[in-house]
């Protein structure tokens, strides 16, 4: 009866011991899986924070607030995912909303981290210049445009209506009238027809006669005068025809560089302009995406996932539970080989 005791409070005793144990030991578990799920959280924030900051080229004031938002967000993520993972069966399996979660940053990490070793490349592609050398261009050529069709349309005088060989074709004309007046004069007063009524050369002729001779003088003179002005202004005429002609032609040359040169061009955005690039930089850019995609996915979900399993693995000995333990198989040994006295035994067992 007592020796059946005796053995029944040893197996008791395994059994809250055990039982004590597996508690403790969960619970070191779980504050190990959450030191883990805070550590994958800052590995994975800082590779997103980088990304953003360096493959986007987002600004700083961006990078600092997404840094911490993102750490949080994946931080209690983690924390659920150790959880449900350590309640779970054995052996753990990631939960599939953190797994997609995870294959979808990496897709996001190995799309900035391909933008950021071919950014060059990128930013060619898209043109950003494009757009402010099309304005240069285009306000060149309208202004040329605006100025050679002013002249174009410009009226080119005939020598004719030149201001000035009309006005001097005017006093020709009026000196020619007065010289046949003067001619009349001068004549009538030679045979006594008109002015004083006295025939002959006398000083009233001779008064006349100068004045026909001054008139002479002075047709010569314009003559010579509306000579160089018709010259002048068939130079000038001839000079504007041939401006107003170039200017046509330049025109039309200048309509077909406008045409030619099109719409303003779109700055592009940066995943229709990495489809632009060479072949040869797409292999190498598909290259760094699936590595890179591989790389934080194989860290993010799978190197996860087995620091989980290995910390689920099995229960976690406490220095004084596993001394406990081993205590509590020593006394069984010594009492089944009869070597521990019946009442040090029963005291350890709380018997009497």
């Amino acid at each position: 009866m007592r020796s059946s005791r005796m053995f029944g409070g040893s197996a008791r005793r395994r059994k809250e011991a055990e039982a004590g144990r597996r508690r403790q030991g969960s619970h070191a578990q779980l504050k190990a899986l959450r030191r883990s799920a805070r550590l994958f959280a800052f590995v994975s924030t800082a590779v997103v924070g980088l990304s953003i900051f360096y493959g986007l080229q987002a600004p700083l004031w961006v990078s600092v607030v997404a840094i911490p938002v993102v750490f949080v967000a994946l931080w209690l993520l983690n924390r659920w995912t150790v959880g449900r993972m350590h309640r779970g069966v054995r052996p753990p399996e990631m939960p599939r909303p953190r797994r997609a979660l995870g294959l979808c940053a990496a897709f996001f990490v190995a799309f900035s981290v391909t933008l950021w070793v071919f950014g060059s490349d990128v930013e060619a592609a898209r043109g950003l210049e494009a757009p402010g050398k099309w304005d240069k261009e285009s306000g060149r050529l309208h202004d040329e445009l605006d100025g050679v069709r002013e002249i174009a349309n410009r009226e080119v005088r005939p020598t004719e209506r030149d201001p000035e060989v009309e006005r001097l074709t005017k006093q020709l004309t009026d000196l020619r009238a007065q010289l046949v007046v003067a001619w009349d004069n001068e004549l009538c007063e030679l045979d006594g027809s008109c002015g004083t009524m006295d025939e002959g050369r006398g000083d009233a002729y001779r008064e006349k006669k100068g004045r026909r001779e001054r008139l002479e003088s002075e047709i010569g003179k314009a003559e010579g005068e509306l000579a160089n002005a018709r010259t002048a202004a068939q130079g000038q005429f001839d000079r504007l025809t041939r401006e107003r002609n170039d200017a046509q032609k330049r025109a039309g040359e200048i309509e077909d560089q406008l045409e030619q040169l099109g719409p303003r061009p779109q700055v592009r955005t940066k995943l229709s302009a990495f489809s632009s690039v060479d072949q040869h930089k797409r292999q190498q850019a598909a290259g760094v995406a699936l590595g890179t995609l591989g790389a934080y996915f194989l860290v993010d979900v799978l190197a996860f996932q087995w620091v989980v399993r290995r910390v689920c693995g099995g229960p976690v000995e406490l220095p004084a539970f596993k001394e406990l333990i081993n205590e509590q198989a020593e006394w069984d040994e010594r009492s089944a080989k009869g070597v521990i006295p019946a009442a040090e035994y029963l005291k350890r067992e709380g018997g009497v």
